[in-house]
């Protein structure tokens, strides 16, 4: 709970990911500029992020999942039986 006596900052980013249409390279430097300008944003700050990132996870079933890959591992609780099957390639 806030302290109402004390001021209190927060942080709003918006974000647009470059598609997996993009060179792994371009991908990378996007990446590794938000993980940047995330790490400069004080610790104290409340930080809400906001963000498109062009992704499709499919549907469940719409992948194999390995054999050594644990039950709930994040593709199984993300993923849902409706929705677009699509599955980006990255």
């Amino acid at each position: 709970m806030l302290n109402k006596s004390k001021s209190h900052s927060i942080s709003l980013v918006s974000s647009y990911h470059p598609t997996s249409s993009y060179k792994k390279e371009e991908l990378e430097e996007y990446d590794h500029k938000f993980a940047n300008f995330i790490s400069d944003i004080p610790t104290s700050n409340t930080t809400i992020i906001g963000t498109d990132l062009n992704t499709a996870i499919g549907t469940k079933g719409s992948f194999e999942k390995k054999k050594d890959e644990e039950e709930d591992d994040i593709m199984s609780k993300l993923s849902r039986a409706h929705g677009n099957p699509y599955l980006n390639e990255r």
